[in-house]
């Protein structure tokens, strides 16, 4: 097998499968599919130019394959050079809504930022002071530079971030609204944050953190209700906590679930 010549975005894709492949000949487009996370025969599909990834597919399999941000980038624009600009909803990576409060993002999307830090870098280019500096974020939120910059090409593929005479600024609403679906990458993401909620607890004093809980008898019935209250406590307390000058990056985290099997 070959790849389409014209998709030149998959020329690092395909060169990672045939580099596997001679190190083991027994490696199969089959094997390289689960380890990418799309179907043998979607990809199979793909590399004889029958069809292309859609920009969160492409992103997910980089991220995959533990590709340098500058190859990630380098598939990102070949890619969205093939794209046709009448691109329906459906398939669109995210878009913003009628007023544009809020970005849209599907499932496969997120699966590229299931990690916790990458809402967090995301959210400390509206820090004072830090300019959107690699550097400085990265000692702000005690993270290693070349994650911040794996972060933050991840976010500019999916158009989050934009960069600009060398300085990283947001390019979206600071809302992002996920799809309700279940999914292995939107449970990550709430262990990542469970896990710094973990860290916050046992080093942030109590005067600057919040971590507090009620245990009650209901019933099921009373959960649709509960959703709807805990979306508006949400929204209220994010427009409490604006600020003009921001300095630190803060999480809210609701849990209700039953303490026993349903």
């Amino acid at each position: 097998m070959r790849v389409e010549n014209a998709s030149r975005y998959l020329e690092p894709i395909y060169a990672e499968f045939l580099k596997r492949k001679r190190r083991n000949q027994r490696y199969s487009l089959r094997t390289f599919s689960e380890d990418v996370g799309v179907s043998a025969s979607m990809l199979s599909l793909v590399f004889r130019g029958k069809k292309k990834f859609s920009i969160e597919t492409a992103l997910a399999v980089c991220e995959r394959l533990n590709f340098r941000p500058q190859t990630r980038e380098e598939v990102i624009r070949h890619l969205r050079s093939l794209q046709n600009s009448s691109t329906t909803s459906v398939d669109r990576l995210a878009h913003s809504s009628p007023d544009d409060s809020e970005l849209e993002i599907n499932v496969r999307a997120f699966q590229a930022l299931s990690q916790w830090h990458h809402s967090a870098v995301c959210e400390a280019l509206e820090l004072k002071g830090l300019k959107g500096n690699i550097n400085k974020i990265s000692a702000k939120l005690e993270l290693p530079p070349s994650v911040v910059r794996s972060a933050l090409e991840n976010l500019r593929a999916l158009g989050l971030v934009k960069k600009r005479n060398g300085v990283w600024t947001r390019s979206t609403p600071a809302k992002i609204k996920v799809p309700d679906e279940a999914s292995a990458a939107i449970r990550e993401f709430h262990k990542g944050m469970l896990n710094q909620a973990w860290t916050s607890l046992e080093r942030t004093p109590q005067k600057q953190r919040d971590i507090s809980g009620i245990t009650m008898a209901s019933s099921p019935d009373k959960l649709k209700e509960a959703k709807l209250r805990i979306a508006e406590f949400r929204e209220e307390l994010r427009q409490i906590l604006k600020s003009e000058n921001p300095t630190c990056v803060y999480h809210l985290a609701v849990q209700l679930f039953p303490l026993h099997r349903s």
